[in-house]
């Protein structure tokens, strides 16, 4: 599914970054090429995420604008 939602908006996917609340969410967008951040705040423990491949884990949802934009790179105006 996030193959297909990519190729959709047109987006390489070493260029996705992939929010999720489950290891089943890792393993997704690793798969598919994606930085994984896992939401601990889910159903799942922390441990869980990281085992699964999240290669950074947010505390609360807050902490979805400073984290992700830690990892993006700007994109240069045309």
């Amino acid at each position: 599914g996030l193959h297909a939602a990519l190729a959709q908006v047109n987006v390489p996917p070493g260029q996705a970054v992939f929010v999720g609340d489950s290891p089943g969410d890792m393993t997704a967008a690793r798969a598919a090429g994606a930085l994984a951040l896992g939401a601990t705040w889910g159903w799942h423990p922390p441990a869980a995420l990281h085992t699964d491949g999240a290669h950074h884990l947010l505390p609360d949802p807050t902490r979805i604008g400073p984290s992700l934009l830690h990892h993006l790179t700007p994109i240069p105006a045309n």
